[in-house]
């Protein structure tokens, strides 16, 4: 197979060409929308014609007196129907490498180079007038700010050797800067224009920053509930005479005694088969049968338990916008470990409410805050080889949020439920049906527990009151 060189080297010079014409058309395009031309329209169509010849033209079209620098000079092609003066003007400014200044009527045509050149002998000159000029000393009383935080933020905006005009440089190169921090004072030492920058800056920073009260609410709910079902009953074989009686009192022990005083038989304890009563019982229900031949003890006792407590906790701050603040309450509690010497060391642990919080206040009456709130409470003692060791219950968040002046929010919340059943009974006849009844005991246990935390920050002007959303 023969490949044509000439051929294909053609196709690959007609694709490159078009994507040139393709990014010098973007490239047109982009400047045309970075900047807009609002000049009469005009062509011009010339070949190889002086470039001083062609800003001519455009003084003439536009009635515009145009000064030309002697260092402009060379030759210019240009093809352009109907483009606004103002746009053929640049483009052919940048075509040459030249630039332009307006003032009035008048346009002033220097190459770049000359401006640039200009540019640096103007800062040079700028500089010896500084190393000329008599330093002078400026004290500024810094009000709401920190002197040395100021002082900080001036020295890295500095002036160096070799800047240009405009580049931010505050103290020049012979300027110094100094704190007395005992009256908040920044003590200047430099130039006069050195030092009206360091105050112009100095009076935009040295403001009142607003605050931000943090109120926080951790709200803990617990609730208990208890019910328990329990039984006694036994029996014994006596010998006796007379018709069958009953008795009932407020225990077993109760109706026994009201049926047989004087009777000789076993003691009560003696007589139950099955012991399964509840405990601490608030209801109680004793039932005897005196036969002529036996004797039957019964006490139904049951237990229902209610318990109910809420604790509120609710640190407050306050803080200037964007500052950290920190508030602790709590307990320290001490307990003792032995190291291998037998010798004995006390230690602390902290059972603390803490609120750790960042405020910074956002456009549109907002406040961004980064939260961390901790409610630790004492828990269990655990017997260890070393002596006692208290445990902690923690509970906490960690978060960021957004939330508008004045409004309260929920952070988080957990919620607990334990639910216990325990029965105790007498094998295989406490699992009957029905009868079973009488050979068991039930408790069942439901603990419930919810943490939830809330807050509420409020932005504060300087005579410490909320201003309102």
């Amino acid at each position: 197979m023969s490949v044509n060189l000439s051929t294909h080297t053609s196709q690959i010079t007609r694709r490159l060409l078009l994507i040139f014409l393709m990014l010098c058309t973007c490239l047109l395009n982009t400047a045309a929308l970075a900047k807009q031309y609002v000049g009469k329209p005009m062509s011009l169509n010339f070949q190889d014609i002086e470039v001083r010849a062609v800003l001519q033209l455009i003084g003439d079209f536009t009635e515009t007196n145009i000064v030309v620098s002697d260092e402009v000079s060379g030759n210019i092609t240009l093809r352009l129907n109907n483009v606004p003066w103002d746009q053929a003007l640049d483009i052919i400014l940048r075509t040459k490498g030249l630039s332009y200044e307006r003032s009035g009527n008048i346009i002033y045509v220097v190459p770049n180079r000359i401006v640039a050149a200009n540019k640096q002998a103007a800062y040079e000159v700028e500089n010896i007038e500084k190393e000329l000029a008599p330093l002078e000393q400026q004290l500024l009383k810094v009000k709401y700010a920190r002197a040395e935080h100021l002082k900080t933020v001036i020295e890295k905006a500095r002036g160096k050797e070799g800047k240009v005009p405009g580049s931010g440089g505050l103290l020049s190169a012979r300027g110094s800067i100094s704190v007395d921090s005992r009256t908040n004072t920044l003590i200047i030492n430099d130039v006069p224009s050195g030092i009206a920058k360091v105050r112009d800056l100095v009076s935009r920073l040295d403001v009142a920053v607003s605050q931000v009260l943090i109120d926080v609410r951790v709200v803990a709910a617990s609730s208990d509930f208890t019910h328990e079902l329990g039984i006694r009953w036994g029996g014994a074989a006596i010998g006796t005479s007379g018709s069958t009686r009953f008795g009932v009192s407020g225990s077993a022990k109760g109706a026994a005694s009201a049926l047989n005083g004087g009777l000789s038989a076993p003691s009560l304890s003696d007589r139950l088969g099955v012991n399964l009563g509840a405990s601490n019982a608030n209801g109680l229900l004793g039932l005897q049968i005196l036969g002529t031949d036996f004797l039957l003890d019964l006490e139904l006792s049951a237990l229902e338990d209610t318990g109910r407590g809420e604790v509120i906790s609710s640190p407050r701050v306050i803080t200037q916008d964007g500052n950290r603040a920190t508030i602790k309450s709590g307990t320290e509690i001490p307990y003792t470990v032995r190291d291998g010497a037998g010798t004995a060391t006390v230690l602390f642990k902290s059972a603390n409410l803490a609120l750790d919080v960042t405020p910074k206040i956002a456009p549109n009456n907002m406040i961004d805050m980064i939260l961390k709130v901790d409610k630790d409470t004492v828990g269990a003692i655990t017997q260890t080889l070393d002596g006692v060791v208290p445990s902690i219950n923690t509970n906490g968040i960690t978060t960021q949020v957004l939330v508008e002046n004045g409004e309260t929010i929920v952070l988080g919340g957990v919620f607990e439920q334990t639910k216990t059943k325990a029965i105790s009974k007498v094998p295989v006849l406490g699992d009957l049906p029905i009868i079973g009844r009488a050979f068991r005991h039930d408790k069942n246990t439901i603990q419930k527990s919810e943490l939830l935390i809330f807050v509420t920050p409020k932005i504060v002007d300087s005579r410490y009151t909320t201003r309102n959303k």
